[in-house]
């Protein structure tokens, strides 16, 4: 029997109950209530999603499941969206379930740190999402990605994920509550089983899962949250679900030939959840926070913007940094650009000249990502003439593979392709998320933020009910900016920081208007008086 084997079979289950095991508060691990939890908490599929609602106790469980990975004998990776691990979940979460529970305690070896828990001999590593330095460090059998959406750079996913490729196991388990259709945890959950609860009423026997809202054109007939009776009940004979209807449910696929295992879970299949609790959530709260903290679903208003707002809510004071400089660039009969580095963006406009970008790449020894499309002669001349450092681009539509954008790095090296949809979601998210910061002044920013704003993301339903989304264009209006800043995204993904193993080294000292800057920062300049200076001979780079 292999390991895997030996895990898959050891029920973790059968493990927790045996030891009669608390939570960090010291209540008893139970499933009478949490009868819809078994499943999840036994399947150790090499590929594993959940998209989840809030207080459902999916994150205890697993806990508790990645304790019996590594006693199993798998190294464990626990990924998480903080930047301090240690007092976000370590602290209140790990420790308490070692410290009340003997059996897990006995297992412990002499490594106990905050970061990595040793169990028998093997670990378990709990690591943020914002640190590529601590992805590379740890070699992995299983990675758990604890609120995937929230996780705001792929390409330290990515690291991650790679971390399993010397293993012969590659559990790789992923869970969140959900945020916009086709995204994240939806994207992949949309890709698995699809498993749903599925209820019978004991009143007429009509099988259905739970939804918020009375359906009657789904032939499902799914059953609902009466609100005028502030009731659960029946899809088909509109009667009152019963309680235990409601706890004793089974799990369905809706798709059996599919590897990825799949679970939603809400708010709705909890039987300690009364409807009137669902009725006043959905009262006092955001629609999106309903939907996804409660149901457990994504939620989009008919349209998605990276509006003027959320921009203005990313503007910080001061000079920023230039090093690590790099530039996107869209192309056109002009070429709109902009320039930043991981601080965030510092300069942005536009030009007919190429002579300008390619003194820009030199001057701040940009990584640069311009794009491939109308005429890719010129970028594949300066991508030729600067290997390494500048990229042509090209959109890709509906991939499947786990990297957003990825490399040509054979005959096409200096190619980058990356999937369009994917990309502007990550950009959208971290702009609402004000993790894209703006040295620029508002008023300096409103031709950027106008075309931010022509470009919308809609979500359409194909021919398998897979839910797709693609971003439009408002009426041929003018979006160039934003797609720079696209392009300035992905490099940002191939150049690293400072702090990085390998990091792009800071430009050189560079005079400009007779002022040294010798920390590999510049002053702001204008571009077309450094052109005029050059070609005057007054200005030497």
């Amino acid at each position: 029997m292999s390991l895997l084997e030996k895990v898959q079979n050891e029920s973790a289950l059968a493990w927790v109950n045996e030891n009669n095991f608390v939570t960090e508060s010291g209540a008893p691990i139970e499933f009478k209530d949490h009868f819809f939890m078994i499943d999840p908490f036994s399947d150790m599929s090499e590929d594993l999603v959940c998209m989840k609602s809030a207080q459902v106790g999916y994150t205890v469980m697993y806990g508790f499941k990645t304790f019996h990975m590594a006693k199993s004998g798998l190294y464990v990776g626990y990924v998480l969206p903080t930047h301090n691990v240690v007092s976000d979940f370590v602290n209140p979460k790990v420790d308490p379930l070692i410290e009340k529970n003997p059996k897990i305690k006995e297992l412990m070896g002499k490594v106990d740190s905050k970061t990595q828990k040793k169990i028998g001999d093997r670990f378990i590593f709990y690591r943020g999402a914002f640190s590529m330095r601590e992805a590379i460090s740890v070699t992995l059998d299983a990675l758990i990605i604890d609120e995937l959406d929230q996780c705001p750079d792929t390409k330290i996913l990515n690291a991650y994920d790679s971390r399993l490729q010397a293993s012969k196991y590659g559990l790789r388990h992923r869970f969140s509550n959900p945020t916009i259709p086709a995204f994240g945890i939806h994207d992949l959950y949309q890709e698995s089983d699809q498993k749903h609860w599925f209820v019978t009423c004991s009143r007429c026997n009509h099988r259905a899962y739970m939804m918020w809202e009375r359906d009657d054109h789904d032939s499902i007939r799914p059953h609902y949250v009466n609100q005028e009776a502030m009731v659960y009940s029946c899809g088909k004979c509109y009667r009152e679900l019963r309680e235990n209807d409601r706890r004793f449910g089974e799990w369905v696929a809706k798709f059996r030939s599919v590897e990825r295992s799949g679970y939603w879970i809400s708010q709705l299949m909890a039987p300690w959840v009364p409807a009137k609790r669902i009725i006043k959530q959905h009262k006092e709260s955001t629609t999106e926070f309903f939907y996804n903290f409660v149901l457990g679903l994504p939620f989009q208003q008919s349209e998605l913007l990276i509006n003027r707002e959320a921009i203005i809510r990313c503007i910080r004071p001061g000079v920023a940094s230039k090093e690590s400089v790099v530039m996107g660039v869209d192309v056109g009969m002009d070429k709109h650009w902009v320039l930043g580095n991981h601080k965030g963006i510092f300069a942005y406009g536009k030009t007919q000249s190429w002579e300008e970008i390619e003194l820009m790449i030199k001057m701040y020894n940009a990584t640069t990502v311009i794009d491939a499309l109308p005429d890719f002669t010129i970028p594949q001349q300066l991508a030729k003439k600067y290997i390494g450092k500048v990229f042509v681009h090209y959109y890709e539509h509906d991939t499947k593979r786990i990297e957003v954008s990825v490399r040509d790095e054979d005959k096409n090296y200096g190619v980058i392709k990356s999937d369009r949809t994917k990309l502007l979601d990550i950009l959208a998210a971290d702009i609402n998320n004000q993790t894209v910061e703006f040295y620029v002044k508002q008023d300096k920013l409103e031709p950027l933020m106008n075309h931010s704003e022509n470009m919308y993301r809609m979500v359409e339903t194909d021919t398998r009910g897979i839910k797709r989304a693609r971003w439009m264009t408002k009426d041929n209006k003018p979006d160039h900016w934003l797609h720079a800043l696209v392009y300035w995204k992905v490099g940002l993904n191939f150049a690293m920081k400072p702090d990085d193993s390998g990091g792009v080294s800071p430009i050189r000292p560079i005079k400009s208007s007779g002022v040294v800057v010798k920390d590999g920062g510049i002053p702001a300049i204008d571009i077309q008086e450094v052109i005029k200076q050059q070609s005057s001979g007054r200005h030497k780079i």
